[in-house]
């Protein structure tokens, strides 16, 4: 199963040790395949320095695992849906352009979504119920 993470996900899943996304960002990697976007690491990045204050190794740390797995080209265009924050759409796109078989977001708008196509939109906690 492709699996593909928002920066909201990521983000939780990079800033603490415990909870549902850190739970969830292992059992991920180790049971699916991992799928990001460019996009979402150029989010990412600007979230965790800017927000969180990460150091430049830190983001290292965090960088190299991530392109350890499947990262796509950001695409070429926003996926053209009635949404309010813009970069929602690109995450839409990037989804699709990956192939994903899930979008797995704490963004409530996105969540309120339900699919796009054959893509499942599942929170953190509902892709885990859903698994086990």
């Amino acid at each position: 199963m492709r699996v593909f993470l928002d920066t909201n996900v990521l983000v939780s899943a990079f800033t603490t040790e415990h909870g549902t996304c850190a739970s969830l960002l292992r059992l991920v990697l180790t049971k699916y395949d991992l799928v990001v976007s460019e996009f979402i690491i150029s989010e990412l990045k600007r979230i965790l320095t800017e927000r969180f204050k990460t150091s430049s190794v830190e983001l290292n740390n965090v960088l190299s695992v991530l392109y350890m797995y499947e990262v796509i080209p950001t695409p070429l265009k926003p996926y053209d849906i009635s949404i309010n924050d813009n970069d929602d759409k690109w995450v839409l796109a990037s989804v699709i352009d990956a192939k994903a078989d899930v979008l797995i977001t704490g963004d409530q708008e996105l969540l309120s979504i339900g699919n796009i196509g054959k893509i499942k939109i599942l929170s953190p906690r509902g892709f885990i119920n859903l698994t086990f």
